[in-house]
């Protein structure tokens, strides 16, 4: 296996990421298989994958992805990618579970999670209860 690097050693003169196009994702969820053999890490999982990324991974993993880490929230809920992950005993977590407002306003026309009207009622009620 190669030196792990830092993402700062990995620019180039120019500030720009230099990453090698040669390199697969198949041949880097290999490397990480070899990982999991050599017990360095238990479990290895995928990020912002759609199902067709999804779909290819489970064809050349010897280790199906544990876990598949996607923007996932109530404006942007990935349902097709959610089933097809359970499906194949993929769990998903969410980053971003609460949106981003200016993503949330420019990319899908909605406000935040954390300005929704609807979701600051429930949340003053369940703190509300929580506190009485």
């Amino acid at each position: 296996m190669g030196l792990v690097r830092t993402t700062a050693s990995a620019l180039d003169e120019e500030g720009v990421l230099d990453i090698d196009p040669t390199i697969s994702l198949e041949t880097t969820w290999h490397a990480m298989e070899q990982t999991v053999s050599m017990g360095l890490v238990r479990s290895i999982g995928i990020s912002n994958y759609d199902i067709f990324l999804t779909r290819d991974c489970l064809g050349y993993s010897k280790i199906k992805p544990v876990v598949n880490q996607n923007e996932t929230h109530r404006y942007f809920q990935h349902d097709s990618l959610v089933n097809f992950s359970q499906k194949h005993g993929i769990a998903v977590t969410a980053h971003t579970p609460l949106g981003g407002s200016l993503a949330n306003t420019e990319w899908f026309g909605s406000v935040s999670c954390l300005d929704d009207p609807d979701l600051k009622v429930s949340l003053i009620f369940s703190l509300k209860i929580d506190c009485d």
